[in-house]
């Protein structure tokens, strides 16, 4: 009985039994589960691929949010869009929240369904409508489903003063302001000069790394009104303000020095802390400054200065800003004003 036993165990056993139930059991096992996953993708409602697309940018996972939109002339590798800056491959300063998703009905006459998607920044919402579209293509997470049209929206972000590098969610604005021949103004040295430049930037919603490279220690910067921040809210506004400025103390310096080195240009004299790109009065009898108006970030001005030379007498007016040298030193740079 056990030899017979053991004969019919080898023949179930035999190769082609062997390879029937390695067939039965990869069916099983592998198929089955696949095919299950493969169904319950397809059944994915757009709530939900929304509802994934809006976390994702919430909690700054944009590679997830990039690769279930439909935009791919947006989808390279590059950062900038022409004269646009892409920062949906930034760095978020601190993660976001989803306060809502809402579906709306009906279709539009491209097949595409509308959603709005709440968002919750730094205090405040923003709220954003977008478009899903059934694509029949499934993808991990989102189904059939793909975004249409996103969250992203172009913005404006404008840097003004001196700065050697600006950077929003690690990506480059460049510097601000620069030499008289990167900036193309009526002066010739070799000092940086304050200027502005307005960045269109492409960004969901949220809170952005901003990095600022101050030129001198004698600088201070802004953030849409916030001394030092460390961050950028994106999505609150439309346009944005970035302001690096001459520092407080550097500001009282230039306003304690404007009538003296002003009166030594005007006499052709040239003093160590200044610049002089004025008229020269090399005989003048007397120079009265008069009133001196002006700010950090717009320079100094004195509009009606009195030169009188003998009987003649003349009006004339002079403005200032504070520049820098390589090493970061301050000079007050004079030019005419009228």
């Amino acid at each position: 009985m056990t030899r017979g036993y053991v004969t019919m165990l080898r023949k179930s056993w035999s190769p082609k039994n062997r390879a029937r139930t390695i067939v039965v059991l990869v069916y099983v096992f592998v198929f089955l589960p696949l095919i299950g996953s493969v169904s319950s993708l397809a059944r994915t409602s757009a709530e939900a691929a929304v509802r994934y697309y809006a976390e994702a940018i919430a909690q700054g996972r944009f590679e997830d949010a990039l690769s279930v939109e439909m935009d791919r002339g947006r989808n390279d590798s590059s950062v900038t869009h022409g004269s646009v800056v892409d920062l949906r491959r930034a760095q978020v300063a601190a993660p976001s929240s989803v306060s809502a998703v809402r579906m709306y009905s009906g279709r539009d006459v491209r097949g595409r369904q509308r959603a709005a998607i709440d968002f919750s920044v730094n205090g405040s919402t923003v709220t954003r409508e977008i478009y899903v579209e059934n694509t029949a293509s499934l993808r991990l997470h989102v189904g059939p489903w793909r975004i249409a049209e996103g969250a992203a929206r172009e913005e404006t972000v404008r840097t003004e003063g001196y700065a050697t590098e600006v950077t929003v969610g690690g990506v480059s604005l460049g510097s601000v302001g620069g030499t008289t021949a990167s900036i193309s103004i009526s002066a010739s040295d070799d000092l940086w000069h304050p200027d502005h430049h307005d960045h269109e930037v492409y960004a969901y919603p949220g809170m952005y790394v901003i990095g600022v490279t101050q030129l001198s220690e004698h600088t201070e910067y802004s953030v849409d009104s916030v001394a030092g921040a460390s961050a950028i809210e994106m999505g609150t506004r439309a346009h944005h303000q970035v302001d690096i400025t001459v520092d407080e103390e550097t500001h009282a310096w230039h306003q304690e020095r404007f009538a003296a080195l002003a009166t030594a240009c005007l006499r052709g004299e040239k003093p160590e802390e200044a610049v002089c790109h004025t008229q020269q009065y090399h005989r003048a009898d007397s120079i009265n400054v008069g009133e001196i108006s002006g700010d950090q970030r717009e320079g100094l001005r004195a509009p009606s200065i009195q030169v009188t030379t003998g009987n003649y007498e003349t009006t004339v007016g002079l403005k200032s800003e504070v520049c820098f040298d390589q090493s970061g030193e301050r000079r007050i740079v004079f030019r005419s004003y009228r």
